[in-house]
């Protein structure tokens, strides 16, 4: 009986003030229904880019990290920078004041200067990347067509500021390219010639084949005066003191120790010494072939080093040059922007029912409120004619 006493009540109430609920819904959904229709009218249009890919040698590396990392979890890491770019340009006044001069936008928007109408503009310019990468602009005008044409004129005028961009960045790493080409190849040309003369000061030539050279000559040498020993022990037991075959014997033996001890090094050849052409000839001798080896080595790596450097120099050098002259479009345009075929504002449907949603709520909570002030005054009827009456008195 209670919950029926009390929904009778709100019944009550809303029929007791119903034409105050209804007066006021009426009243506020013709009033909005009259300012939607004074608003004016807008129009948004869209279109679809696809942000250029970052070329591998600037961005080698991030290529590298990224391309290993699952698609669902690259929004972690953010956008890369060329989507970044992109936006950073798309606000620029460069951009939005190109656009302005072009469709004179001061006079569209009843504007007095060309700052307040880029900024207005801006301001209508909406961007979104969705999750595959791709960017949408939306461009909000006061007529389609002049809608459409806004998005495409401001896609064209992002690709142009993005082709000049690339190519002031490829001028920048040409020039230092360039630059550092030349430095190379002065660092080249020392290399090669401290390589020449290395091997001309030393005799070096090729130091394996050269190695392999001295060591077979010290073999057949020290297998000769093995021999030659052999021969003279033998000749000391056999023939006298004085013996001519003796003598000759030890001539050959002393002259074969001299010859090893010339190509192990032991012995500094004598100008004069006949002997001097067969060692140079095969030559160094073989306690310098290690350190000379080392050294010749190291001489032959730092050219090696240079002539790599000056190659992929020279390959990094055309690849600029490439891009600096390169004039083809950065931005591929998926959707372009078309004449959008209804508004975008006001929406007037939603503005009325929205007002006469609000109006309904407020004129209920309003009547719930009167009802209660009327009872307050119906309970305490007496108290408030006595505080009257008081104030007549004193009055």
């Amino acid at each position: 009986m209670s919950n029926e006493r009390n929904i009778l009540d709100y019944v009550y109430v809303l029929v007791k003030w119903r034409r105050l609920i209804v007066c006021s819904v009426i009243a506020v959904g013709v009033a909005a229904a009259g300012i939607s229709l004074v608003l004016p009218k807008e129009w948004t249009a869209q279109t679809t880019l696809l942000p250029p890919e970052e070329d591998g040698g600037q961005l080698g590396m991030t290529t590298l990290m990224t391309s290993h990392i699952p698609p669902n979890l690259r929004m972690f890491m953010g956008r890369d920078s060329s989507s970044e770019r992109l936006l950073t340009i798309l606000g620029s006044r460069r951009v939005l004041g190109a656009v302005v001069e072009r469709f004179d936008l001061v006079q569209e928007y009843g504007v007095r200067d060309t700052e307040i109408a880029i900024q207005q503009l801006r301001q209508s310019v909406g961007r979104e990347f969705s999750e595959d990468g791709a960017l949408h602009v939306q461009v909000t005008a006061s007529n389609p067509e002049l809608a459409a044409a806004l998005a495409n004129a401001l896609t064209a005028e992002l690709d142009a500021v993005n082709r000049y961009y690339k190519s002031l960045q490829a001028r920048s790493a040409r020039k230092f390219l360039e630059e550092r080409m030349e430095i190379v190849r002065a660092e080249l040309r020392e290399a090669g010639e401290a390589l020449r003369r290395f091997q001309q000061d030393h005799g070096v030539v090729d130091v394996k084949a050269q190695t392999a050279a001295v060591v077979d000559v010290i073999k057949g040498v020290a297998q000769e005066l093995a021999l030659r020993e052999v021969e003279l022990d033998i000749s000391e037991h056999l023939l006298g003191q004085g013996h001519e075959r003796l003598e000759q014997v030890a001539l050959h033996v002393a002259a074969l120790q001299r010859h090893m001890q010339r190509l192990v090094g032991n012995v500094e050849s004598d100008g004069a010494d006949p002997a001097k052409a067969s060692v140079m000839g095969s030559g160094p001798t073989l306690m310098k072939l290690p350190a000379l080896a080392q050294e010749f080595a190291r001489l032959t790596v730092e050219l090696q080093v240079k002539e790599a450097v000056v190659g992929y120099l020279g390959t990094r050098l055309e690849e600029t040059r490439f891009r600096e002259a390169r004039d083809t479009p950065t931005i591929l345009v998926l959707d372009p922007a078309l004449p959008p075929a209804y508004r975008s504002a006001p929406r007037r449907t939603i503005i009325v029912l929205g007002a006469v949603a609000i109006s309904l709520l407020t004129s209920v909570l309003l009547a719930f409120a009167l009802e209660s002030m009327d009872q307050v005054s119906a309970r305490h009827k007496d108290r408030i004619q006595a505080i009257r009456a008081l104030l007549r008195k004193d009055g």
